[in-house]
């Protein structure tokens, strides 16, 4: 399918959209993936301990904080 500039325009099926992390709970043998000693069960509390806005709003808050220390110090230098 084309927009109005002939551009191919994408459509993805609901069920073939997932996260990272969700397809690799999908695979074949996911466990054998894992580091020695971590479970599943241990990365869906990690998951599931913040909401997917939450998570966004730390990695931003990260971010925005390594950003300013780089310009703090390129600015001493």
């Amino acid at each position: 399918m084309e927009d109005a500039k002939g551009r191919r325009k994408r459509r993805y099926r609901d069920q073939d959209v997932a996260t990272p992390y969700e397809r690799l709970k999908s695979l074949p043998d996911a466990e054998g993936h894992l580091r020695p000693g971590v479970t599943f069960e241990q990365l869906d509390a990690v998951a599931l301990a913040q909401t997917d806005i939450d998570a966004a709003a730390a990695v931003n808050a990260a971010r925005d904080d390594l950003f300013r220390r780089i310009g703090e110090a390129s600015a001493a230098a």
